[in-house]
């Protein structure tokens, strides 16, 4: 059995190739999710007397809290990722503004859809940056864009609990939802105004009273205060010590005062303190 394995920032990941089958106990998985990506072969997943199999081409992910027995069929090519249940909860929070209690459970994606194309490509690019040991590898920024991305993509197209009732917000006009979506998807771009209203699909006046009805504030304060959540995400992510200045414009503030200013009066606290914080934890 041939195996590669990979950490950076906090993103573990390996590729497993076995010409020939075995059976293997796994510990549980309570603070992690694995996510595989199976390029050839078949896995059957015993869990006390659930068993579940994966064959060639399936995007799984799994989190179990019992110890479960793992059947490897003959040439096997899997590529698996291991993401922290605490980082998906910040991430999480991040995009609603909600705490998510508990684990972040997710279900079975639906085999051969859309979602399943999707998260191949997300596996396939995790693999190629990280195992193939490229430069990207080496860059904080683009690392912690895939990071971002990864999370993302296991938010969006991985059936989960959190947009189970109960956390999900209430219901909003479409067109506020609309450039809520627009706004969240393109955080790290220059957008205008005028961009958000082309994506809500009603005038840029008609948006701007809806959407401070609905929400309180204005578009431009709604996207700074995403902006700044996204900021404070990677200032107090563990797997990575960023300059205060680097978050600042990867986030758009290429003024580092007034980052700091904004980021004080959201947050109560400066950058550098929320750096100091996270390295004496």
């Amino acid at each position: 059995m041939d195996m590669v394995y990979s950490n950076v920032a906090g993103l573990g990941c390996w590729s497993v190739n076995s010409p020939s089958g075995f059976v293997a106990s796994v510990e549980p998985q309570s603070s992690y999710v694995l996510l595989h990506w199976m390029r050839s072969g078949r896995i059957d997943y015993h869990t006390g007397p659930c068993r579940t199999v994966f064959s060639a081409g399936s995007v799984f992910t799994w989190s179990s809290a019992e110890l479960h027995r793992v059947e490897h069929a003959s040439d096997l090519d899997i590529v698996v990722t291991t993401i922290r249940q605490d980082d998906l909860a910040r991430f999480v929070q991040v995009l609603t503004g909600s705490e998510h209690k508990g684990r972040v459970e997710f279900f079975a994606v639906p085999p051969d859809s859309p979602n399943e194309r999707g998260l191949r490509f997300v596996m396939a690019t995790l693999a190629g940056a990280i195992l193939d040991d490229t430069p990207l590898a080496y860059a904080p920024l683009a690392i912690a864009s895939l990071k971002d991305m990864t999370l993302g993509a296991m938010i969006e197209l991985c059936p989960n609990n959190i947009r189970m009732p109960g956390f999900v917000k209430p219901s909003e006009p479409v067109a506020v939802a609309r450039a809520r979506d627009f706004m969240r998807a393109n955080m790290s771009r220059p957008i205008r105004v005028a961009d958000i209203a082309r994506a809500s699909g009603i005038p840029l006046r008609t948006l701007q009273i809806a959407f401070r009805r609905a929400t309180g504030e204005s578009l431009v304060e709604h996207l700074r205060m995403l902006r700044l959540e996204r900021a404070r995400f990677d200032l107090t992510d563990p797997a990575w010590s960023p300059r205060v200045s680097e978050v600042a414009y990867r986030w758009g503030f290429s003024n580092l005062s007034d980052f700091s200013r904004r980021y004080q009066q959201a947050f109560g606290e400066r950058p550098r303190d929320s750096l100091r914080r996270k390295w004496h934890a």
